[in-house]
C-alpha cells in the first residue's frame, strides 16, 4: 500500500503497480490485484508513519548532493543557472537590466502623452461593479472544500477590473487555495504570496503562505512565517492548527501533537479541530487514538453529514492501513449513507472492491462519483486503475487521459498516465517518449522531489529506450528512498528495476 498526502481528506486510491515498488507499501489480507494510496487532510507532503514505526524524514529539497549518485539527468531536471547570471556574465545581465528599465519609463511615458490618449484596459478584464456577495460565496465554498467551483467563481471574480487591493487580494487568497487543493504548487505559491503582501494583517493569507512556501521546498522561509504568526497570535485556533500542520510537513509528526491538543483544548466541540487531531495521532503512530477523536467527532457533528462523513471515511482508512478491510468497509458504507457527495468515501469503498476482485461493484460506485463530478481528477484516476486491473486498456487509457485534462498541473495525474504509457503490455497505446516528457513534467511540478516520480521517469526511458538516462533517474529514485527512510521491500524492488535497466531491458519486456 502506497502512503502519501496532500490537503485532502484521508482516502485510498488503488494504482495497479508493481507489486512492492512503491514507496509505504504495506501488505492487506486481501487479494493483490490493486494496491492503496492512503493519504492524509492535514499533511501534503511526507510519508504516513505505520504502527510501531517512527514517522519517516521529510525528502531533501535537492536530490543531488555530495555523496549521491553520479546520476546525470536532463539539463532541464537538474535547473543549471541560466549563462548571464554564471561567473563572467555579470555584465550582461546588468546590461539587460538596463534595458528594460529604459523600456519601462518609456512605455509609462507614452501612457502618460495626451497626444497618444489613455492607455486602453487589458482586453480580457470585465467591466461593471463588484458584487460583495461574490466574497460571501467563496468563503461558503472554501468552508465547504468545494474546490471546483471555489476556482472557477475565484477567476470571475479576479476578471473584473473594478476591483480594490483588498478585494483582489482576497480573491488571489480563495485562488491559491483552489490551485493548492488541485495540486498546482507553483500557481498558489504566487496567489499566496500576492494575497500575504496587500494583506499583510489577516491570518488566514498569511497561513497560506507560509503552507504554500513549505510545501514547495522553501523550509526556512515558510518557518520564518509560521513562527513570526506564532509569536503574533499565540491563542489563534487556525495559527495552532498551521502550526501543527508545519511540523508535520517538516516531518515532525510528534512535535506537531501539543499544537493540536492546544487548539483542542480550545475549542473542544469544532468537528474540524478534533479532527486535525485524530489525524495527528495517526500520523504519529496512535492508531486507537485516532479511532477514538474521529469517533468524537462523528458525535460532535450529529447535525452536519459532511463532517460526520468525512471522519467516518477516516475511520475506514486507518482501519484498512491496519489489516481490518471488513471493518473498513463498514465504515465507507457508513460515510456514504451519511454524505452520497462523499467522493472520497465512494474512491475508497471502489478500491475495496477492487481488491476483493468485485469488479462491477468498484465500477458501479466511480460511475455513480462521475455522475456527480465528471472532472474530478481522483475519480477519472480510480476508474483507469480499475480498467487496468482488468486488462481493459483502452479504456483505462480513456480514463487516464480524461484525467491529464482536467489536471494537466497535477504532478499524480500527469505520473499516473506516464506509468501507464511507459508500462502498458498493449504495444499500440505504449509511448515512451510521451510518457518522459510527462514525467519529467510531474517531477518539477511535485515539491520536494517525491521518489516515486524518478522510478516512473526510469521507466519512461526504459520505454524510450534511453537506458543510461533511466539507470540515471533509478539511482536517483533509490538515493531518495534511502534517505526517506522508505520500507527496505520498496528499496529492494527499485534496486531490482535498476539492475534490469543496466541490462537494457524496459519495465514492461520483464
Amino acid at each position: 500500500m502506497k502512503i502519501s498526502f496532500d490537503f485532502n481528506r484521508l482516502r485510498v486510491m488503488f494504482p495497479h503497480r508493481r507489486a512492492a515498488g512503491r514507496p509505504g507499501c504495506l501488505k492487506l489480507s486481501v487479494p493483490p490485484v490493486p494496491l492503496f494510496r492512503l493519504s492524509g487532510r492535514f499533511c501534503p507532503v511526507g510519508a504516513l508513519p505505520l504502527p510501531g514505526r517512527p514517522p519517516v524524514s521529510p525528502v531533501p529539497l535537492v536530490p543531488f548532493r555530495r555523496g549521491a549518485p553520479a546520476a546525470r539527468l536532463p539539463a532541464r531536471l537538474t535547473r543549471p543557472a541560466p549563462p548571464m547570471f554564471r561567473t563572467g556574465g555579470r555584465c550582461a545581465a546588468a546590461v539587460l537590466c538596463l534595458l528594460l528599465c529604459l523600456l519601462g519609463l518609456l512605455g509609462a511615458g507614452c501612457a502618460l502623452r495626451p497626444d497618444l490618449g489613455p492607455a486602453s484596459p487589458p482586453p480580457l478584464l470585465l467591466e461593471g461593479p463588484v458584487d460583495p456577495a461574490w466574497f460571501e460565496r467563496l468563503a461558503a465554498l472554501d468552508e465547504q472544500e468545494n474546490w471546483a467551483e471555489l476556482a472557477d467563481l475565484a477567476a470571475f471574480v479576479l476578471a473584473h477590473s473594478e476591483l480594490s487591493d483588498k478585494e483582489r487580494a482576497w480573491g488571489l487568497y480563495y485562488s491559491g487555495r483552489a490551485h493548492l487543493a488541485a495540486g498546482n504548487g507553483p500557481r498558489a505559491l504566487a496567489c499566496a504570496r500576492a494575497a500575504a503582501l496587500f494583506l499583510p494583517r489577516e491570518i488566514k493569507p498569511r497561513i497560506l503562505h507560509g503552507l504554500c512556501e513549505l510545501s514547495w521546498g522553501n523550509s526556512l522561509r515558510g518557518r520564518q512565517i509560521m513562527q513570526t504568526l506564532a509569536a503574533e497570535h499565540p491563542d489563534s485556533t487556525a495559527v495552532l492548527l498551521a502550526m501543527g500542520r508545519a511540523n508535520e510537513m517538516s516531518g515532525h509528526a510528534v512535535a506537531a501533537l501539543p499544537w493540536y491538543e492546544r487548539a483542542a483544548a480550545k475549542e473542544p466541540d469544532n468537528p474540524e479541530v478534533i479532527t486535525a487531531l485524530a489525524l495527528g495521532r495517526w500520523r504519529a503512530g496512535d492508531a486507537t487514538g485516532a479511532l477514538r477523536d474521529l469517533e468524537q467527532v462523528v458525535g460532535l457533528s450529529g447535525a452536519d453529514g459532511r463532517e460526520a462523513a468525512a471522519a467516518r471515511n477516516d475511520q475506514g482508512v486507518i482501519y484498512l492501513a491496519l489489516g481490518e478491510p471488513e471493518r473498513a468497509g463498514r465504515a465507507f458504507n457508513q460515510a456514504l449513507e451519511l454524505d452520497p457527495a462523499n467522493i472520497d468515501a465512494r474512491v475508497n469503498r471502489a478500491g475495496l472492491y477492487a481488491a476483493r476482485g468485485d469488479f462491477p461493484s468498484a465500477q458501479a460506485d466511480l460511475d455513480a462519483g462521475l455522475a456527480l463530478e465528471p472532472g474530478n481528477v481522483k475519480l477519472n484516476l480510480a476508474q483507469g486503475q480499475v480498467y487496468q486491473a482488468q486488462s481493459r486498456y483502452f479504456e483505462a487509457y480513456t480514463a487516464f487521459e480524461t484525467a491529464y485534462v482536467y489536471g494537466r498541473r497535477n504532478p499524480h495525474a500527469l505520473n499516473e498516465l506516464a506509468w501507464f504509457l511507459a508500462t502498458c503490455p498493449e504495444p499500440t497505446l505504449r509511448n515512451g517518449g510521451r510518457a518522459a516528457g510527462l514525467a519529467e513534467r510531474a517531477i518539477i511540478l511535485a515539491q520536494p522531489p517525491d521518489p516515486g516520480a524518478y522510478d516512473t521517469l526510469a521507466a519512461a526511458y526504459a520505454a524510450a529506450g534511453r537506458f543510461d538516462e533511466a539507470r540515471a533517474a533509478q539511482n536517483t529514485a533509490v538515493f531518495l528512498a534511502g534517505r526517506a527512510g522508505l520500507h527496505p521491500e520498496t528499496l529492494a524492488a527499485w534496486r531490482a528495476r535498476l539492475k534490469l535497466y543496466e541490462r537494457g531491458e524496459s519495465w514492461y519486456a520483464r
